[in-house]
């Protein structure tokens, strides 16, 4: 019986076979085996696959012992998960210091951090997840920061203006692309043959220690995403960085009251964009659904108290009140 494997199985084979180190073969194994058609013609194909992940564990068994348990995929918290990466010595530690207030290894020489660094940042009445990562450079960068990349909900990329900043965007987006890791000018995040497309925005860090700014001009002019020229370690721009945070998660901030009351405007649900009155009821607690009747909003386009029914798709900053059947 033929195997009839997959593009999807054969493109994970192929990454396999590229794999620089255990980390990424034990991955691309484990894509291969999800991918493979389950029929009587691959049975021996599965049974050597599974043959392969099993020896490889044991084999990293010892290593995986002694890395810090951060070293393992960084489940999601807040209202995104933003990867910060970049070359070495551009600012990625700073940027985590400086805007969660979590203290992660700054120097003035490179290669500082070797692991993943975590903090929440707050933004008005929103907290995201902001994790630095060893720089991007090929023979140093750990597969797991690839792999993070592809849980995550967008990128920050940092760059020094010491040096050229074309040059340094230029070798990034290459190295990523031969992990399957594509920088998106704008839009959602999605996967599509094996590569995962992330939103991103770019920060020029230190630009108080140049005088030229040629370089740095053609750069942002040539560029058709965000591309914002600070100095982190004064702590400008932290407001406008924030406001391009949000807008590339593609969240909105829903807040409710009850019936009679003032509305609460200190926790929001935040939500993504396109979720509509029933799915936040749904968020909000199962048995809404069930029990929904209608709900009326304030705020946005519509006028205050507005009756809305379950399909309505909901907007940045509504408040909402639902009504449930008895």
């Amino acid at each position: 019986m033929p195997a009839n494997l997959t593009p999807d199985y054969l493109r994970n084979e192929k990454n396999y076979k590229l794999a620089a180190d255990q980390d990424e073969k034990l991955y691309w194994l484990e894509q291969m085996y999800s991918t493979i058609p389950k029929h009587k013609g691959t049975e021996k194909l599965q049974g050597e696959i599974k043959k392969k992940i099993s020896q490889l564990k044991k084999s990293m068994e010892g290593v995986v012992k002694k890395k810090s348990s951060v070293s393992n995929k960084i489940e999601k918290s807040g209202a995104a998960q933003i990867l910060v990466i970049g070359p070495a010595n551009a600012g990625k530690s700073t940027f985590l210091t400086m805007y969660t207030g979590h203290s992660s290894q700054v120097e003035r020489y490179a290669y500082t951090t070797t692991d993943f660094v975590l903090g929440m940042g707050d933004w008005e009445d929103i907290s995201f997840q902001f994790i630095d990562t060893p720089a991007i450079k090929e023979g140093f960068t750990p597969f797991l920061v690839f792999n993070q990349l592809r849980i995550a909900d967008l990128v920050i990329v940092i760059l020094t203006s010491e040096s050229d900043p074309s040059t340094q965007y230029e070798e990034l987006t290459q190295f990523l692309g031969k992990k399957n890791i594509r920088l998106l000018a704008s839009g959602e995040k999605y996967e599509k043959e094996g590569t995962v497309n992330l939103p991103h925005m770019i920060i020029m860090n230190k630009i108080d220690l140049i005088d030229d700014y040629t370089a740095l001009d053609d750069f942002r002019d040539s560029m058709d995403i965000k591309v914002i020229s600070t100095s982190l370690i004064l702590g400008d721009d932290r407001n406008e960085i924030m406001e391009e945070v949000f807008a590339l998660s593609r969240k909105i901030r829903i807040y409710t009251k009850e019936q009679g009351e003032k509305p609460n405007m200190k926790d929001p649900f935040v939500v993504d964009e396109g979720t509509t009155v029933i799915d936040l009821a749904a968020h909000i607690h199962k048995d809404f659904v069930a029990q929904f009747n209608y709900a009326r909003v304030w705020g946005g386009e519509f006028y205050d108290g507005q009756r809305i029914g379950k399909i309505e798709p909901l907007s940045e900053g509504l408040v909402i009140e639902f009504y449930l059947h008895d």
